[in-house]
């Protein structure tokens, strides 16, 4: 298994109060979240359930009890079994959208021609360290993955290319590679996935397919060169 964490899942602020957005995807989707937290963290979570998503709460509950043809797409979206006999049978989609149903068969979002991102690109000197929150979870998750017969890699995610050299970030990459080496080896160089912006769909991590195409095959000699070989040690150095 290959996990191309996005550099905010090793940063300590990234373990703090939580955002509305994730207090909402917990509520609609991820309620073995809630079950898997302590009492101080229940209270703590009611305590940022905000009037606007406690109003949404209520005008769900009273769509899905007395309107829930008007939404019925939500409601379906729950249907596991429904979402995949609907994917099977899907047409071709005539624009992009995330769903579920814009997917091809080797699981990769369709309709994503173009280059349509001007925002900022991550720093390439992130990320800087592993935090202790976010290593104890991977560290778990690592160890589950083992007892099961699978060995976890780490991959780095596309750098949106920056006028900088090349050398302003290799410090960072070498601490962080060091911190990670305990929870698992990363397969691959930060400056072999600087791409540059047209390659980017619509997001700073979202690639075109001509970016997915070098991508992809930038993962591929990472795999063969250090997962394959059998040896995946630290491959950066000083």
């Amino acid at each position: 298994m290959i996990l191309p964490l996005e550099p905010s899942y090793f940063d300590c602020n990234s373990y703090g109060r939580l955002a509305s957005s994730q207090v909402t995807d917990i509520i609609g989707w991820d309620h073995d979240s809630w079950k898997e937290m302590s009492y101080s963290d229940k209270l703590e979570f009611v305590t940022l359930v905000s009037p606007t998503i406690l109003s949404q709460m209520f005008v769900a509950e009273t769509l899905k009890k007395y309107y829930p043809t008007i939404i019925s797409d939500r409601l379906i979206a729950r249907d596991q079994s429904l979402v995949i006999s609907k994917f099977h049978a899907r047409t071709i989609t005539t624009e992009f959208a995330y769903s579920a149903y814009n997917l091809n068969n080797y699981g990769d979002m369709q309709r994503t021609e173009g280059a349509k991102y001007k925002g900022k690109g991550e720093d390439v000197n992130k990320p800087l360290h592993v935090c202790d929150k976010a290593a104890t979870i991977l560290l778990n998750f690592v160890d589950q993955m083992k007892k099961k017969g699978v060995r976890v890699f780490f991959a780095n995610t596309p750098y949106l290319a920056l006028e900088s050299g090349l050398d302003t970030f290799k410090n960072s990459e070498l601490n962080f590679a060091n911190e990670l080496s305990p929870i698992g080896c990363i397969i691959d160089k930060r400056e072999d996935l600087i791409f540059e912006r047209k390659y980017f769909f619509n997001t700073n991590l979202h690639l075109n397919p001509e970016g997915r195409l070098l991508r992809t095959e930038a993962l591929v000699k990472s795999i063969r060169n250090n997962v394959l070989s059998g040896d995946c040690g630290l491959i950066i150095e000083k």
